[in-house]
């Protein structure tokens, strides 16, 4: 079941559209999935060193049950850059399906964990 935007004509999965409206709250801080979202979609590509207009690197989130799933468009092709919980911890994959089993960071770390859990590629592999 597919969703059409009309503000900018964009048509997105029901799975990708109920992530969008997901927050995540932690003590007084409480940060948005669209927020994340548009850290990478900034930072990354010129990690990369890509201009964010020229970029061919998006990232989306898909809900389930219990994990989102952050995924990487790059040229057609899609891969999981990391899994996020509901209380916003981040986690490696282990497949498409299922993340690793350990914390790798926090969304309420620093740049979103960037360089402590995460890296330009996806989460980081533990020590």
């Amino acid at each position: 079941m597919n969703i059409t935007f009309a503000k900018d004509n964009k048509t997105v999965a029901l799975k990708e559209f109920l992530a969008m409206n997901i927050t995540f709250t932690k003590e007084d801080k409480t940060l948005t999935l669209k927020e994340f979202l548009d850290f990478l979609n900034d930072v990354i590509p010129k990690r990369r060193g890509f201009t964010v207009l020229s970029s061919p690197v998006h990232f989306s989130a898909e809900a389930g049950k219990k994990y989102i799933r952050i995924v990487e468009s790059y040229h057609g092709s899609r891969s999981v850059y990391c899994f996020l919980d509901m209380e916003g911890n981040i986690y490696k994959s282990a497949t498409w399906k299922a993340p690793a089993k350990h914390v790798r960071g926090s969304l309420f770390d620093k740049d979103f964990s960037l360089n402590i859990g995460l890296d330009t590629y996806g989460a980081r592999y533990l020590k």
